[in-house]
């Protein structure tokens, strides 16, 4: 069974650019052999798309960087905890997780 990404980018959906950053990461997810099964485009809908990553059978969350989730550390952390505990695995298109998680302060698990 294939295993399944929902992608996010925090952008405003009306922004062009926005629509070719989605692009960018399906792109990836396309690459990787993901199935997407969700996407959003807004910081309004965050936590509706943290919902869906405990609610539903989501294997990854795919993201250009750490900061689209967030810029403050401590809600960063909180987000990555959540995610680890309901078994989301998060991947970073942009840059490698492990260089943006040392650039967040965030080491170890």
């Amino acid at each position: 069974m294939k295993e399944t990404a929902i992608l996010f980018v925090r952008a405003d959906p009306a922004e062009h650019n926005a629509i070719d950053r989605m692009e960018d990461l399906r792109a990836v997810a396309s690459r990787k052999g993901w199935n997407v099964c969700g996407e959003q485009m807004c910081r309004k809908h965050l936590f509706g798309l943290l919902h869906d990553c405990k609610e539903e059978s989501v294997d990854h969350l795919l993201i250009e960087r750490l900061s689209q989730l967030s810029r403050k550390r401590w809600k960063l952390i909180w987000m990555l905890r959540f995610l680890t505990k309901h078994g989301v695995q998060v991947e970073t298109a942009d840059i490698q997780l492990g260089y943006d998680l040392y650039r967040h302060g965030i080491t170890g698990g």
